[in-house]
């Protein structure tokens, strides 16, 4: 009789272990897939318990206080939280197996078992799977038709099924976070477009596997995408960057695309022929003004987009995504949205873009850049009694560098700030030199930046500076561009605000060569607004200079602001304006800029002069 039931129990422990050698080579365990494997699972299990309820919970890797059936015997399985569960887990993590032969028979003072199943639980078995070293998982089988005395056999395979679940859950869990890690590698997290690296890969694969077919390269750059994260929020911003992704794919759907930037995106695709080259050019260019939902709203994008060609523009894979970049700086550079393609010509300038950038960072460090001064006179008395501060740049080879070279640079770059800083230092130690300077009647005009007006602490760091040199805010004129609203920036509004409520006065330059709005002249007063040169050139020559003149002059002063005629050179101009009832004229008739000694000599010798000081300089007088 022994002998039967040991050979039975043999059997047994035999059948379970092919079981499990069998569970181990199902195509779901060994390929990793979860929902297949947990039904495997569950099958083998039934093989042994016939007629048990079974099901495999384990806690959510997102949301740990969840705990979520995988797989069941049953249609209808519950979702617990951790909290219902507390009481059986710390049983499991102590004995590793819980079981009820008769639930109606359990002590008072017995905790409830869980039910897992409805209806009624007759007899429970649970068996714990752990983590590290925590139950994080639980393998439940239960009758309910009747009592059920768990023999030996039956817990000690349950107890392995539930050890082989965690062996297959500890490589699965490792498996997700190598991938996760791997897509992370490859991929931007925010659109799953891919990253700069993985784009790079995948593009040398596309030459490679295709050497003789021509490739279309292009970078493409959102304009103004700070001030959607800045206007709308972070929220939005991400948003946007999705839905623009999402379009792009769409467009695009035999394109590799990439996010290489924040707010910047790379595309690759073959060209067949020549009918397919325009078709993605026509594609690519309706992408410089996208209309995207967002949220409840619709964001108009407008876009700048350089782009290179493989072979032609090279073939090295870096090489080519540099002279797409090149192209885009070029594009960037204009008021609007553009489209470029690179060019030999465009290589050139960028290299000349970098040195200068080079050669002006060190130009600040060294403190190189000085200021000249031009005067505005006045054209019915020709009293110079305002005058502009003009940075000026010569390099070590004593050659002037134009503003209209390093300033543009210094604005995209951010050395805007610190040249902003030397300007204004620089007018302090100018002034300081010039007698009673702080006693007269003579205000000069200063620009500042877009840049410098985005700064919260451009006026008080202004104020700072200027009481220094004992100079008084009426005594400056705060100068900006059209440019300065275009964006519509809270914090350029209210540093404007801010400096007329000191005391400084507002200027307005170059009115009619940009964004030309009236609105902004209802959002800040201007004491004076410039009439740019291209106005003024020949027009005493020019019907049509001489209509634009006479309809902005009378605009403005019906603004109550002054108004000032850039680029005079000769005295019919002057004297066309002057009938006009142009108030300011500034040019090379009158001085081309100086230094501040040679401005201060001009000041002193020109009509109804404000004499700044009668011997002109401290340090003149002393020798």
């Amino acid at each position: 009789m022994y002998r039967q039931t040991d050979r039975r129990n043999e059997a047994t422990l035999f059948n379970h272990m092919q079981s499990l050698r069998n569970l181990s080579r199902s195509p779901s365990v060994l390929c990793g897939d979860l929902y297949g494997a947990m039904g495997d699972i569950i099958h083998t299990l039934s093989a042994t318990l016939e007629n048990a309820r079974i099901g495999i919970w384990v806690c959510d890797r997102d949301d740990p206080d969840l705990w979520q059936c995988l797989a069941s015997t049953q249609s209808n399985t519950e979702t617990f939280k951790r909290k219902e569960l507390e009481d059986l887990i710390k049983r499991l993590d102590q004995d590793f197996i819980y079981a009820i032969d008769n639930a109606s028979t359990l002590p008072r003072n017995e905790a409830k078992p869980v039910h897992f199943f409805t209806p009624h639980i007759c007899a429970q078995l649970c068996a714990s799977i752990q983590i590290d070293a925590q139950t994080l998982g639980i393998i439940c089988c239960e009758y309910d038709d009747g009592p059920h005395r768990w023999a030996l056999e039956e817990i000690y395979f349950t107890e392995s099924i539930a050890n082989f679940t965690s062996l297959f859950l500890i490589d699965y869990n490792r498996r997700v976070a190598e991938m996760k890690l791997f897509e992370a590698m490859r991929n931007d997290q925010l659109t799953g477009l891919a990253n700069s690296s993985y784009f790079i890969q995948e593009l040398k694969k596309k030459i490679a596997l295709r050497p003789d077919c021509p490739l279309f390269l292009s970078l493409l750059d959102i304009r103004g995408f700070r001030h959607i994260n800045d206007i709308h929020g972070h929220d939005v911003g991400d948003e946007t960057l999705k839905n623009l992704a999402l379009h792009l794919t769409r467009c695009f759907p035999d394109a590799l695309i990439g996010r290489t930037a924040s707010n910047e995106f790379i595309l690759a695709r073959y060209i067949e022929n020549n009918e397919d080259m325009a078709k993605t050019s026509d594609q690519i260019i309706k992408l410089l003004k996208i209309d995207l939902p967002v949220g409840n709203d619709r964001l108009l994008l407008d876009v700048s987009i350089g782009a290179a060609l493989y072979p032609q523009h090279g073939t090295r894979v870096k090489s080519l995504i540099r002279k797409c970049d090149i192209a885009l700086f070029k594009a960037k550079e204009t008021a609007n949205a553009s489209f470029v393609t690179f060019n030999e010509h465009l290589g050139q300038d960028y290299i000349n873009h970098i040195r200068l950038k080079k050669k002006l960072k060190t130009a600040l460090f060294d403190h190189r850049l000085i200021n000249h001064y031009q005067p505005k006179v006045n054209l019915q008395n020709l009293e110079a009694t305002t005058g502009e501060v003009l940075v000026r740049w010569q390099d070590q080879q004593g050659q002037f560098i134009p503003p209209a070279h390093f300033i543009p640079i210094a604005e995209r770059t951010g050395m805007i700030n610190e040249l902003g800083r030397q300007v204004h230092n620089n007018i302090c130690n100018d002034l300081c030199l010039v007698d009673a300077f702080s006693q007269s009647g003579h205000i000069l005009s200063v620009n500042a930046s877009v840049m410098e007006l985005r700064n919260p602490n451009y006026v008080a760091q202004l104020l700072e500076r200027m009481s220094q040199c004992h100079v008084k805010p009426h005594q400056l004129e705060i100068e900006v561009t059209e440019s300065t609203f275009l964006d519509e920036d809270r914090i350029t509004l209210e540093n404007l605000k801010q400096l007329k409520k000191e005391g400084f006065a507002l200027a307005l330059d170059d009115f009619g060569t940009g964004y030309s709005s009236l609105s902004y002249l209802k959002q800040v007063h201007f004491d004076t607004i410039k009439i740019d040169r291209s106005f003024v050139t020949n027009i005493h020559q020019s019907k049509q200079n001489r209509d634009i003149a006479t309809s902005l002059i009378k605009l403005f002063h019906d603004f109550d602001c002054q108004v000032v005629a850039e680029g005079i050179e000769f005295e019919a101009e002057a004297d066309i304006l002057r009938d006009l009832g142009c108030d300011f004229g500034q040019g090379f008739l009158y001085a081309a800029p100086m230094g501040i000694d040679e401005y201060a000599q001009y000041l002193d010798c020109s009509p109804i002069s404000p004499k700044l000081s009668l011997g002109l300089f401290n340090s003149t007088q002393e020798t």
